[in-house]
């Protein structure tokens, strides 16, 4: 993925919203009202949903939008879809659509003021009928530390920090779609975050954050 924006801090650049460290964010400058940041997926790729997660955005700014292009935003202009302004976590579905050029776009109440956002998510989503099987959630300790042999065949144990685990029987998901996430995983061989919000009428930031490793 090529990353292209409107402006960004030297300490703080556009290509943190994929970063997989949730304390890296892309902090706008202070050059323009109108920011963006421009996702090139090298082919026409289907989306269906977008996320803006941990985000400084104020409800005093506008036409936060999503946009899409077969020519990087040259001639093809195309508003998807405009989000309801949220303190929160803001996700919005819409029609599917294909396009190789995707961007976020929103105006800042003054082109002096900086903004930030953690995360930008835009993909496809799975809507289930029935809600995830509440009684299936299992959370355990990942235990990371291991155990080595010294030369002279004495054992010890290198502690590390241990992570917690989580798993949820999720029954009415069909298969193929538990296929792709794995799928995901098995591709990028990294930690990839994905959203998971349990009820859909419900506000946006009861969408939660997951990853997959």
């Amino acid at each position: 993925v090529v990353i292209t924006k409107s402006s960004e801090s030297s300490t703080l650049p556009a290509a943190n919203v994929i970063d997989d460290q949730m304390t890296k964010v892309w902090r706008t400058g202070t050059s323009t009202a109108a920011e963006y940041v421009s996702f090139d997926l090298g082919a026409s790729t289907a989306a269906t949903a977008a996320i803006i997660h941990a985000h400084t955005i104020l409800v005093g700014d506008s036409a936060i939008i999503v946009k899409g292009s077969t020519d990087n935003f040259s001639a093809s202009n195309v508003t998807v879809a405009t989000f309801a302004w949220s303190a929160g976590t803001m996700l919005i579905t819409f029609t599917s659509v294909a396009y190789r050029y995707l961007r976020i776009a929103f105006t800042k109440a003054s082109s002096g003021e900086k903004r930030d956002i953690g995360r930008i998510l835009i993909g496809t989503y799975t809507y289930i009928d029935e809600l995830p099987d509440y009684d299936g959630w299992e959370e355990a300790k990942d235990e990371r530390s291991e155990t080595l042999t010294t030369a002279a065949g004495q054992t010890y144990s290198e502690l590390r920090t241990s992570g917690r685990r989580a798993t949820a029987r999720i029954s009415k998901m069909a298969q193929a779609d538990k296929d792709a996430i794995w799928a995901m995983r098995d591709s990028m061989q990294t930690v990839n975050p994905w959203f998971f919000q349990v009820d859909q009428s419900g506000p946006s930031d009861m969408t939660v954050l997951w990853y997959v490793k």
